[in-house]
C-alpha cells in the first residue's frame, strides 16, 4: 500500500486504496500473536472468542492439533 501510494498517481484515496485498507485490517484476526496483543490492550477476552467462533477456524485448528478422529 505504501509503495502504491507513493509510486502510482491517483492511487492514494482512491476506491482501491480503501479496499486495500479493509483487506489489510481483516487479516488482523488471522494473526494469533497480533490478535493476542489487541486482546491484552483492550482487556476483553470475548472479542477473541467471537473471532475464533467460526466453525471452519475451529475445525482446522483441531485438525492441526490432532484432536479430530
Amino acid at each position: 500500500m505504501l509503495a502504491g501510494a507513493v509510486g502510482i498517481d491517483g492511487y492514494k484515496y482512491s476506491f482501491f486504496f480503501y479496499l486495500d485498507i479493509i483487506a489489510t485490517l481483516s487479516i488482523v484476526s488471522d494473526v494469533p500473536w497480533l490478535m493476542n496483543m489487541i486482546v491484552l490492550l483492550v482487556g476483553e477476552q470475548s472479542i477473541y472468542l467471537s473471532v475464533n467462533a467460526i466453525a471452519g477456524v475451529m475445525y482446522t485448528e483441531s485438525i492441526a492439533n490432532g484432536k479430530v478422529q
